[in-house]
């Protein structure tokens, strides 16, 4: 007798084999006549044996009426699962009811598309990073951009100008302060591949002579800013020396320094004017041009604009 009375069925999620004195036996055997239906199957009311789950689902709990779904990033191979086979595979998407670990059809998964990747146990394709690059399908990671270039999912692009590109770079790096690349030579790999900013400019941000230096200095090349702060004979760009001054914006040699007139001096570095050129005061002398005046000695006089002390 399948009910376990004449009018009353099984409930749904349990197996009544007959002789049954309740709708919910309460034994979790299968060797019983009358138990609850075990994980991996499902059964319906009044059922007198279990159906098992089929491929692409599960059960995992007893007394069920139905069959779960295989879950998002997993495969459920077989019929009367209680648990999922395994995790999609590397590569792979498996969206959900994947009987496979590697599927293809686009329904129930599909190959991880190229400028993405896929680990094991992956739901959905993860877009690969600025820097790094999948140009095929069914990949697990993704490789840095080559030196010389940056790149984005699965496309590389040129290294840009006033950059250079190491391996992995997202749209390269500025070249450094003093240094530019306008594009001449393509795809650099490195800061020491950028240009030295060329004499009478200074370069900043990447870009060929930003502007020239100002005046009063002299820029000779791989200036970093229109105002170096160097001196003569030691750096390669330098505030216009003692003596001197520097009209001209961008200068670069003897022709654009001009010295100052006798008896004259200059205060400190990086003038840029005659005015800047100041005649000895009184009380004092200036025995060489351009530089600071010498107090006249004891026992000698000495006037206003003179290049050596009269004895008294």
């Amino acid at each position: 007798m399948v009910n376990y009375n004449s009018n009353k069925r099984c409930a749904a999620g349990y197996i009544c084999g007959g002789g049954a004195d309740s709708a919910y036996p309460i034994s979790y055997l299968s060797s019983q006549v009358n138990y609850k239906c075990p994980k991996g199957h499902f059964c319906t009311q009044g059922a007198t044996s279990a159906s098992s789950c089929l491929a692409g689902t599960f059960q995992n709990s007893y007394a069920q009426s139905s069959c779960k779904d295989c879950p998002p990033g997993y495969y459920c191979g077989t019929a009367g699962l209680s648990t999922p086979t395994g995790s999609c595979t590397a590569g792979y998407m498996c969206y959900g009811k994947s009987t496979i670990g590697n599927p293809t059809d686009g329904t129930v998964g599909a190959v991880c598309p190229a400028g993405s990747y896929c680990t094991t146990g992956s739901a959905k394709a993860i877009i690969c990073e600025d820097g790094t690059k999948t140009t095929a399908t069914t990949q697990s990671s993704c490789g840095d951009c080559a030196a010389g270039k940056w790149c984005t999912g699965s496309t590389e692009y040129a290294c840009p100008t006033r950059r250079y590109c190491i391996a992995g770079s997202v749209r390269g790096e500025l070249c450094e302060p003093g240094t530019y690349n306008d594009g001449t030579t393509p795809d650099l790999t490195s800061a020491a591949q950028c240009s030295a900013c060329p004499a009478r400019y200074y370069c900043i941000d990447g870009v060929k002579g930003s502007d020239f230096c100002e005046s009063g200095h002299i820029c000779l090349g791989g200036a970093t800013t229109p105002l170096p702060a160097g001196t003569y004979g030691t750096d390669n760009n330098y505030q216009c020396p003692k003596g001197r001054y520097c009209l001209k914006a961008g200068a670069t040699n003897a022709n654009d320094v001009t010295t100052c007139s006798t008896s004259k001096y200059t205060y400190g570095l990086a003038n840029d004017a005659i005015d800047d050129c100041l005649p000895c005061a009184a009380g004092s002398y200036c025995p060489t041009t351009g530089f600071e005046p010498i107090d006249c000695p004891a026992g000698s006089y000495c006037i206003k604009g003179v290049t050596t002390h009269t004895q008294c």
